[in-house]
């Protein structure tokens, strides 16, 4: 249990950080970053089976949470863009680090510090492109800090990529 209220301390820390460190040369900036659930298209909340549809249309919803502003952004992946048939294998590595690049890339790209947190599982293979796409940042410069947090039920794993 201690474990889970040190992690949560540890993320409200990287969002106060945020919101306070918005100016000057040592800017810090936190994103948060995950799938979320599949949506089918057209959507009604209440709705208790497909209504008029044969075949309703899937379309994933990719999140990043930029806090030091604060927004929201979503991409939604329709199932014909993805890579597997019937919209799967969207949550490879090269569907994320695009969609996280292109975040990284428009909003809060000069900040000294970045901090990620994302629940991905430690064991995934696509964390080890996630980590190197960080290096990559860190060592073409944009960046000079950035902090890989995963959040794990019950454990806490960090991953710090510095220059």
């Amino acid at each position: 249990m201690i474990a889970i209220f040190q992690e949560r301390d540890v993320y409200n820390d990287c969002i106060r950080k945020s919101k306070e460190a918005n100016e000057g040369p040592d800017r810090y900036v936190h994103f948060t970053f995950d799938f979320s659930q599949n949506v089918s298209l057209p959507h009604y909340s209440r709705q208790i089976g497909p209504l008029y549809f044969l075949t309703l249309r899937k379309v994933q919803i990719f999140g990043v949470r930029v806090d030091s502003i604060p927004r929201q952004l979503n991409f939604l992946i329709d199932e014909d863009q993805t890579i597997g048939k019937d919209g799967k294998t969207s949550h490879g590595p090269d569907a994320v680090l695009s969609m996280l690049d292109w975040a990284l890339q428009n909003y809060e790209s000069d900040a000294y510090t970045c901090s990620v947190h994302a629940d991905n599982c430690p064991g995934q293979n696509k964390n080890r492109y996630v980590l190197g796409y960080f290096m990559w940042r860190v060592m073409t410069g944009p960046h000079r800090l950035i902090e890989y947090h995963m959040q794990v039920p019950g454990m806490y794993t960090n991953y710090i990529t510095e220059k």
